[in-house]
């Protein structure tokens, strides 16, 4: 399966799609209304992301979405990656936002592929395609901290750490 994959800046006409059930489904009902996830997927805040929101197109149709978020690293208080996970990178890079402050760094949140595209090397895909777009934007060498999971039996399950620089 071929990918094709674009930033929803390039292809605002894939930004519903991304969000349709087959995809949106990964995420139990709860998350979609966390008070930090609407500091990033909220429209009025994901308009600022999408040099940083994903879609991977195959044979026409949307089939994979990722997103990550820029945020600065190595600035006071932030010298290790944050114990309160996606939620705290999420928190950062809103204050960022806020106060104008330069982003550094680029934190995977989600890649996500529906069934009959995963495999083949397109998550491998979507990552370079965050690991571009960090080195475009934030830094020449990106820092993309990111937990992996694996999908078994439609439960998510934790793998071990793969690394935290890419």
């Amino acid at each position: 399966m071929g990918l094709e994959i674009f930033t929803l800046r390039e292809r605002p006409d894939l930004r519903p799609a991304i969000f349709l059930p087959d995809l949106q489904s990964v995420w139990p009902e709860f998350m979609r209304h966390d008070a930090t996830a609407q500091l990033y997927f909220a429209p009025s805040q994901f308009e600022a992301y999408l040099d940083y929101a994903f879609a991977g197109v195959a044979d026409g149709k949307v089939v994979a979405r990722a997103f990550s978020v820029p945020f600065a690293f190595n600035v006071e208080g932030r010298d290790e990656l944050p114990d309160g996970g996606w939620d705290q990178v999420i928190r950062w890079a809103h204050e960022d936002r806020m106060i104008g402050r330069a982003s550094t760094a680029l934190s995977a949140l989600e890649i996500t592929l529906v069934p009959e595209a995963r495999g083949g090397g397109n998550s491998i895909a979507l990552l370079n395609a965050m690991k571009c777009c960090a080195r475009g934007r934030t830094a020449p060498d990106p820092l993309l901290p990111r937990r992996l999971h694996a999908a078994v039996g439609g439960r998510r399950h934790r793998l071990p750490e793969q690394g935290r620089d890419l």
